[in-house]
């Protein structure tokens, strides 16, 4: 979501520091109507990042205010449901990897990984897969799901750092991985329906 400019154009106003007036939205639109907002203000971006000119002013604590109650307005992030046949659903929150970089990097060198948190590899189509953990430090479940969104084989409880390959058993498009031990603990098992949220690929 884009904030709407004429919210920080206004920061030069000697009566910003009026909470009343910082606040009313009704005072931004009459003090800076879209009609006056100079063909330059387009917040241009300088070396690493910074911004320069007119952007200048996303510094002030408005901007800031605005922000944060935008923010929260935001989709999740993106997140995998997994319906165990007897249980509630599971909910993780998954980095994406959908690049042939990404999948190939997956969770190596990665000495932390949160309780409800993992890593989603989506692949350009459906066949049989297989994984290995070099230079993974954390023990996984590697969890193999079909075009289907049907889990088709788990790998639990992976040695970290073996070179020992780990083979999906029946196709998959979809790799999951999470810690060590998260399926046993939820009854997690194959067959499982799995649902996408808020994940975006071109691959799907």
């Amino acid at each position: 979501m884009s904030l709407p400019f004429s919210a920080t154009v206004f920061f030069g106003d000697s009566r910003q520091d009026d909470p009343a007036v910082r606040l009313s939205s009704s005072y931004l639109r009459k003090q800076v109507p879209m009609s006056r907002i100079p063909a330059s203000a387009s917040m241009p971006m300088g070396r690493a990042g910074e911004t320069t000119g007119w952007g200048r002013q996303v510094r002030h604590p408005l901007f800031f205010f605005l922000f944060v109650v935008l923010s929260a307005c935001a989709p999740d992030s993106p997140a995998v449901v997994i319906h165990p046949e007897n249980g509630a659903p599971v909910t993780v929150r998954v980095e994406v990897a959908d690049t042939d970089e990404t999948r190939q990097l997956g969770l190596m060198y990665r000495n932390e990984l949160p309780a409800s948190a993992g890593m989603l590899f989506v692949f350009p189509g459906e066949r049989p897969r297989s994984f290995w953990m070099k230079n993974t430090p954390l023990p996984l479940d590697i969890v193999y799901i079909g075009a289907d969104l049907r889990i088709v084989h788990i790998a639990a409880r992976t040695t970290p750092y073996s070179t020992a390959p780990l083979p999906s058993l029946r196709p998959a498009k979809f790799v999951l991985e999470v810690n060590a031990g998260f399926c046993a603990e939820r009854e997690i098992g194959v067959g499982d329906r799995i649902e996408l949220r808020g994940v975006t690929s071109p691959l799907l």
